[in-house]
């Protein structure tokens, strides 16, 4: 793919703090800022843009989306360019030696031989099943609690504060000032060399059947690859139904997760599109990225 060259290879030594300033490689700053939150389209003109017969109860679950709405991101913060890597992940492991909430057999989700979304046993981060793990791809089969624990780990190790990042965070980064369905604009079709996702629903071949190298597509105006496609990323966020999020309370012990899969349709990879699961939950198309709070 068009940015393939660029892949990086990331290790814990990549986020190092050097001189009080952050190796610029692999993090980007994104400075405090307003920016409009939500989707601005009612769940018929996201049919509409999309032609699909959804079923009442899914355009139902988009007004969690709405309304359309300003929010203030009140301190800069640092995000990494990449999805945590197959190489992050089991570096933190072989110094701690973490056994995930897969690998603990609390139960993971991914597609069976028939293509069906399923339960499924043996899989892990280590092996997904559906593909041969490689150190660049995104890790997958990670929860909440696993992901969390790794950036415990990070800020140990570095002695700074990493952390996932926060609904309105991620969506702010994600955005990167504009108001559209995705990073590029609203057809979908035009998102040809930007996006690992479903090909049969986007009208065009990614050159990916499951998830590709992390920094294998253009990134986005903030300079963040993958913030769409790939794999779904966890946030820090427990899941508020009702916006605005910092005005209500948690409504069950979900936590967020954000921007769709190498599975995904195009509904599903819009950047207001809002996931969320359990803390143990795990899945083939389910992995996160970080943000280092800023110095």
């Amino acid at each position: 793919m068009i940015f393939a060259s660029l892949v990086v290879q990331l290790k814990a030594q990549d986020y190092l703090i050097k001189n009080n300033n952050v190796e610029t490689l692999n993090m980007i700053y994104i400075p405090e800022g307003e920016f409009n939150m939500g989707s601005k389209y009612t769940p018929d003109e996201i049919q509409e843009h999309y032609g699909y017969d959804f079923t009442a109860s899914v355009k139902d679950g988009w007004e969690i989306e709405r309304p359309f709405h300003k929010v203030k991101i009140e301190k800069g913060f640092y995000i990494s360019k990449f999805e945590v890597t197959v190489a992050d992940f089991e570096e933190f492991v072989k110094e701690t030696d973490y056994f995930t909430d897969a690998e603990q057999g609390v139960g993971s989700y991914s597609y069976n031989e028939n293509g069906e979304w399923t339960e499924v046993n043996n899989v892990s981060w280590r092996n997904p099943g559906l593909w041969e793990n490689k150190p660049n791809y995104p890790v997958v089969f990670v929860s909440w609690n696993d992901a969390t624990e790794y950036v415990k780990w990070l800020s140990k190790k570095t002695k700074r504060t990493y952390r996932l990042p926060t609904e309105q965070e991620w969506e702010y980064a994600a955005r990167a000032g504009i108001d559209s369905n995705f990073t590029w604009g609203d057809k979908s079709k035009d998102g040809l060399g930007k996006i690992n996702a479903l090909d049969s629903y986007f009208k065009f071949n990614d050159g990916y059947k499951y998830v590709a190298p992390v920094g294998s597509f253009e990134p986005n105006g903030n300079g963040l690859y993958d913030m769409l496609g790939n794999v779904w990323e966890w946030c820090l966020s427990p899941y508020v139904k009702q916006y605005p999020l910092e005005l209500n309370k948690p409504e069950s012990d979900e936590y967020v997760d954000r921007g769709g899969g190498w599975d995904s349709p195009p509904f599903n990879a819009r950047i207001s599109n809002r996931g969320a699961a359990g803390s143990k939950f795990n899945t083939i198309n389910l992995g996160f990225r970080i943000v280092l709070e800023k110095l």
